[in-house]
């Protein structure tokens, strides 16, 4: 015992074990294990090919005729956290939750009171709700 040392110190021999798994709630290799066959037409086909604007996209409007006749207008916009867009003319429009399809749809029929052939046309140029899923088995 060495008098320079206080407290108490009790020597106890430690073994330590060494483990197939590190956790009790891993499981084997082969429990995902899934038959496998080639790849079919419904495994080709795409989920939701539109995407749906959300608060924080940068989109790009433009309208024909808004304000001279033949000529293009175009917007650059960020939807906001309340997910509206506000647009000379038009007002403030709800985009978020919407596909580039509806959002044509809304501003044009907001349009029509205003241009007789209202021509609109959007386009994403910042899209952050983008999400991906990769689904089966990676090897």
């Amino acid at each position: 015992m060495d008098p320079s040392r206080t407290g108490y110190f009790e020597h106890t021999p430690t073994s330590i074990p060494i483990l197939r798994k590190i956790d009790v709630i891993e499981v084997d290799e082969d429990a995902f294990a899934t038959e496998m066959g080639p790849p079919t037409a419904t495994d080709l086909v795409a989920g939701s090919p539109e995407y749906i604007f959300a608060a924080g996209d940068g989109i790009d409007v433009q309208i024909n005729d808004l304000f001279q006749v033949d000529k293009p207008e175009q917007f650059k916009r960020t939807i906001d956290q309340s997910g509206k867009i506000l647009l000379p003319i038009v007002g403030s429009i709800q985009a978020a939750g919407m596909s580039q399809t509806d959002l044509v749809a809304a501003i044009t029929e907001k349009l029509r009171p205003i241009i007789r052939d209202p021509r609109v046309d959007v386009t994403i140029l910042e899209g952050r709700a983008f999400t991906f899923m990769v689904d089966g088995e990676v090897r």
